[in-house]
């Protein structure tokens, strides 16, 4: 019979060769009865057996030698029971090792845990951002919020309501407002503070939950336009396990919530606005439509131009890096004309200074160019004639309309500028409000293209190494080639003895050692691509630059590497180029190219080491 130390090796060299993702504690039982203990095992979850293996629960009672080991993993707990021979002589050492490599693998099955959770969630989110973008129904978006919420808590007592005109609006219940108590409604429309409520005597909650007399139940409010604007409710607060955890995700929902239900009283303001007016559907659409953010913004400005009546319209975009407005965007003022007026950044405190209560219309403002001052003067477009003359209610030149355009949070990312009325009048408050929509679909459109942005830019992400990811790597080089770039260098990277440092020094020492490397090749390649091909395995590319160039760089980074290394495993990688078009006018070919190269090197190092 071999030594309890010889089956713990063969058992380790089991598991190392395994995925992790592909198996679960009930493999590893199995693996641990076959492979170690001598007369079987037995894998518990709470007071259940989950597995067997030649023995019985019975047995653990008896005369023959147990080791026991505890494992928890979320919110399971598991014991595993090894049973042997009594004549085997067990090294108390033996298992001392045993239970640390147990230890390792919990570690290893509770990261993969929060893994799948982690994954779980994104599609949950995912999947609501894409339901509430494709519908303009308010019961549709509390249906897939409320349910999300559900989803994410794991829970069927959270739910959704949203505050119009009168009404508490949910997915199967409506109330009138004034059921809400004074102090509450002040908490959701002003403080917006998370509240927990008892509920034993409390008339206001029995209208939201039934059969439910005492404990407490949590109402998150959320805003639309720093105004409270809805709530999510939920029961049985008390018994939550991690209640900060709870409040953050509904807060996050609740802001999700905001966005769809805000879009969806654009619509309706638009609508009444517009009711007779066919360019509704046209920017309905427009804002549904993958335009580009040029595209939309011009076409936009194009039909507020038709509909508001003003001959020329323009649209600036706050800078935060230099506290100045950009003129991105404007219709009815001629190429020339707008070219000069781009070079010119009105400032932010100047623009603030026109934002004063007295010429407040609305949202919007208004100054007679009687009131307009030197200063805010030499930021024209079109200058000002010297001497004009007010009649009433006519709009003169000079006349400044502006209009703030805000984020979701109240921050200011623009402005809308308009003059020369076509019926020569300053706009009324209705004309204000239509303009102040147009406004609203701008600022609605630049948050989805900075969520887009920052979405595509997770999607060619490696979440590990956080250099690009394979997804990238194919899409950038196809694009270089059909851009007939001339002279492309790929460097294929290999770490060696990877295998043997992550048995050595575990997996999370080895992801540590590939962010590490990740970085420094980051620092080296400052012209070119860094992608994470897969596992120990990197693409550079280098565009307009030859092999010569990229091995230079590649150099560069071994040195470092070799520098910053310590005692133990010394970690090196080994390299193949490929060039395009010299090697290959695809993507296919090219990575084929560098792969075979790679392979030599290995192959060479190998030769070397063994000789």
């Amino acid at each position: 019979m071999t030594s309890i130390d010889q089956r713990i090796d063969r058992f380790l060299k089991i598991i190392s060769g395994m995925r992790f993702l592909d198996i679960d504690i009930k493999e590893i039982t199995r693996l641990l009865g076959v492979n170690l203990a001598t007369r079987g095992c037995i894998l518990f979850k709470g007071g259940d057996i989950l597995y067997q293996y030649k023995i019985t629960p019975e047995q653990l009672k008896g005369e023959y030698p147990t080791f026991n080991y505890e494992m928890e993993i979320g919110k399971d707990k598991y014991i595993i029971y090894l049973v042997f021979n009594p004549a085997e002589n067990i090294n108390p050492s033996a298992l001392d090792n045993l239970r640390s490599i147990l230890k390792i693998i919990e570690q290893i099955f509770a990261i993969s845990s929060v893994s799948r959770t982690r994954i779980s969630e994104f599609q949950t989110i995912n999947e609501l951002n894409l339901n509430v973008i494709t519908t303009l129904e308010l019961n549709k978006v509390i249906w897939f919020v409320e349910s999300a919420a559900q989803k994410l808590l794991e829970t069927d007592r959270v739910y959704l309501y949203y505050l119009v005109e009168d009404r508490i609006v949910g997915k199967s219940k409506s109330f009138s407002i004034k059921i809400l108590p004074p102090e509450i409604y002040l908490q959701i429309s002003q403080s917006r503070r998370v509240m927990k409520l008892q509920k034993k005597d409390n008339k206001f909650l029995k209208s939201f939950f039934n059969n439910s007399p005492s404990g407490s139940a949590l109402l998150v409010p959320f805003t639309i336009k720093n105004t409270g604007r809805g709530f999510f409710i939920m029961d049985n607060f008390d018994n939550v396990p991690n209640p900060t955890n709870v409040m953050m995700r509904l807060k996050f929902l609740g802001n999700q919530a905001a966005i769809a239900l805000e879009r969806i009283e654009l619509f309706q303001a638009l609508n009444k606005a517009l009711q007779e007016s066919k360019g509704l559907q046209d920017i309905a659409k427009l804002l549904l439509s993958p335009y580009e953010l040029n595209y939309f913004f011009n076409e936009v400005l194009r039909r507020a131009q038709e509909m508001l009546g003003f001959r020329k319209i323009m649209c600036s975009v706050y800078d935060p890096s230099t506290d100045s407005f950009k003129r991105l965007y404007a219709v009815g003022i001629s190429s020339k004309k707008f070219r000069e007026a781009k070079r010119v950044h009105p400032p932010y405190q100047m623009i603030k200074s026109i934002m004063q209560e007295r010429f407040r219309i609305s949202n919007s403002y208004y100054v007679p160019s009687e009131e307009v001052n030197k200063e805010i003067r030499g930021y024209e477009v079109y200058k000002t004639p010297s001497t004009q003359k007010r009649i009433h209610n006519l709009w003169l030149p000079g006349d400044i309309l502006i209009t703030p355009i805000y984020s979701r949070n109240g921050e200011i990312l623009g402005i809308l500028s308009l003059a020369e009325p076509i019926d020569n009048r300053v706009p009324d408050r209705s004309k204000i409000r239509l303009l102040e929509a147009f406004g609203d679909f701008l600022g609605l459109a630049m948050e989805n293209n900075q969520l887009f942005e920052k979405n595509v830019m997770i999607s060619y992400t490696d979440e590990l190494t956080g250099v690009y990811n394979y997804r990238f790597l194919r899409e950038k080089l196809n694009e270089l080639i059909q851009k007939r770039q001339k002279l492309i260098a790929i460097g294929m990277i290999d770490l060696d003895r990877f295998k043997e440092y992550n048995d050595r020094y575990g997996h999370l020492a080895g992801d540590n050692l590939l962010k590490i490397v990740s970085q420094l090749l980051k620092e080296v390649i400052d012209t070119g691509y860094v992608t994470r091909y897969g596992g120990d395995e990197f693409i550079i590319i280098l565009p307009g630059a030859g092999v010569r160039a990229l091995k230079s760089k590649i150099e560069k980074a071994r040195m470092i590497l070799q520098q910053r290394q310590g005692h133990g495993i010394k970690i090196d990688f080994s390299c193949g180029f490929a060039s395009y078009p010299e090697d290959g006018t695809d993507f296919g070919t090219l990575i084929d190219s560098a792969d075979k190269r790679l392979y030599m090197e290995k192959r060479k190092k190998y030769n070397e080491t063994v000789s």
